[in-house]
């Protein structure tokens, strides 16, 4: 569960939402490859500067250890927001560095995560979409379905299963809230992440959706 102000996790309203379109430098939209990637995007000194703030998300002090955090630098909730604050301050070239960066943490560095890793970047991703409107290119959702949506455990299933089921969590209405304005429309990841019979809560709230 997202780690929150006392009392409530973290809501929308919390934070003015930004746009997270995805440019390429000329200006244009980019275009997804076929591993989901985008084409035509540059990765200038704001990928490395997200790409420095996933890495220390990743190393967060796990959301269910009763010991104080260390540091501003082991708070999820405090990267989080840091994150979310460069992308409202630089839309033009955050958003995008963003996607880039999620997206390479996906196809190359998941798999080799441990778990509480894993799921502080399911945790962060689940909070920024929720405060950006929950804007994130259909290709990605497309390309990350099967992942969360084949039989058996899987590394990348489990991220995507932890970022939806945090935005539920954050959503004022829930999953319904997370398949009506985040997921593709028919997209296969409603019922294998909120139908699933081990997730009882989410299954009579997604279920009126469809």
């Amino acid at each position: 569960r997202i780690l929150g102000p006392p009392g409530r996790p973290p809501a929308a309203a919390d934070f003015p939402a930004v746009d997270a379109g995805v440019k390429t430098e000329d200006g244009g939209p980019a275009a997804a490859s076929v591993d989901g990637r985008l084409e035509g995007a540059s990765r200038g000194i704001e990928y490395g500067i997200i790409e420095t703030l996933l890495s220390l998300v990743a190393q967060c002090t796990p959301a269910d250890c009763s010991v104080p955090c260390a540091s501003p630098a082991n708070s999820h909730l405090y990267l989080s927001r840091v994150l979310l604050e460069l992308t409202k301050l630089k839309p033009s070239l955050m958003p995008q560095a963003v996607v880039l960066a999620t997206s390479d943490v996906f196809q190359d560095f998941l798999p080799s995560l441990t778990p509480t890793a894993r799921e502080n970047l399911g945790r962060w991703l689940g909070f920024h979409l929720v405060n950006t409107e929950y804007q994130w290119p259909k290709a990605y959702w497309d390309h990350w379905t099967p992942y969360a949506t084949t039989g058996g455990r899987n590394s990348r299933g489990e991220f995507i299963g932890t970022a939806l089921r945090c935005m539920a969590a954050c959503s004022s209405e829930g999953a319904v809230t997370v398949v009506k304005e985040c997921l593709p429309p028919g997209s296969p990841l409603v019922r294998s992440v909120f139908l699933n019979p081990n997730n009882d809560d989410d299954e009579e709230e997604a279920s009126s959706t469809e």
